[in-house]
């Protein structure tokens, strides 16, 4: 069965964010790979938030109740970061 998902948001000029709505698709795919090779981009960095119709951000959690992302402090802040593997992919099950 084909998974839908809506993509919007996409406005580099403001904080380079993207949001992405996933409807049926429980498994959430990225794969991040070079803009002019494009060859995969392997540990590449992202943080996923769990956005709220008022586009509140909130910490995102997987299947099993599991923050998703590994805890790094970058520039003062924490975040749950992913990084994609040497194929320049990230797969969760959300």
């Amino acid at each position: 069965m084909a998974k839908s998902f809506e993509k919007s948001g996409i406005n580099p000029e403001k904080n380079g964010k993207i949001k992405i709505t996933m409807k049926n698709a429980p498994i959430f795919k990225l794969v991040k790979r070079d803009g002019e090779t494009q060859e995969p981009l392997p540990n590449t960095k992202f943080v996923i938030y769990k956005i709220d119709e008022e586009y509140n951000e909130y910490p995102a959690y997987d299947v099993n109740g599991e923050l998703v992302g590994e805890s790094i402090e970058i520039q003062g802040e924490n975040y749950q970061v992913i990084t994609t593997d040497e194929n320049g992919e990230i797969s969760i099950n959300l």
